[in-house]
């Protein structure tokens, strides 16, 4: 698995450009999705806690979190978020930068380690993936232009 987390963040906060400039942190209620029916910071029912997360609600990790460990979780990671903002001198643009890199970062570690795990195999996975998703992209092309007639047939693409 990724060590590196997604971030949280404040969605329906960031309504204007402007905001980007801004040098407070949004508050807590500020990280309410309506999309998810819930503030973003508090954990859902199948998320994996940090150890860290763990002991700042006082859960073992067996069974479910009551509703004041679920908050109690989602305060410890508001104020990490916060202390980390004030520190480096942040502004909510700033901020923006980091939760995008976050958003990404599991993403590129999961790709390393998968493309380690074929290569001590002798598998290329870009090469095989790309071509075989080449391959299909030509092939539904080439039915578009035998279907549609736009384009020379003679030329073989």
């Amino acid at each position: 698995g990724a060590t590196v987390n997604k971030s949280y963040f404040p969605y329906e906060y960031f309504d204007s450009l402007e905001k980007l400039t801004y040098t407070e942190f949004p508050r807590y209620v500020e990280f309410y999705s309506s999309l998810k029916g819930r503030n973003t910071l508090e954990p859902s029912p199948e998320e994996t806690l940090s150890v860290e997360e763990q002991l700042a609600a006082n859960h073992t990790g067996n069974g479910n979190l009551t509703d004041e460990q679920i908050s109690a979780v989602g305060n410890f990671r508001y104020q990490h978020l916060r202390q980390m903002f004030y520190e480096k001198g942040w502004t909510f643009g700033d901020f923006l930068a980091y939760y995008n890199n976050r958003d990404v970062e599991p993403f590129l570690e999961a790709v390393e380690n998968m493309v380690e795990y074929y290569e001590v195999r002798g598998v290329d996975i870009f090469k095989e993936a790309i071509s075989g998703i080449t391959n299909c992209f030509m092939i539904s092309i080439r039915k578009h232009i035998v279907l549609s007639g736009k384009i020379c047939l003679s030329c073989n693409y």
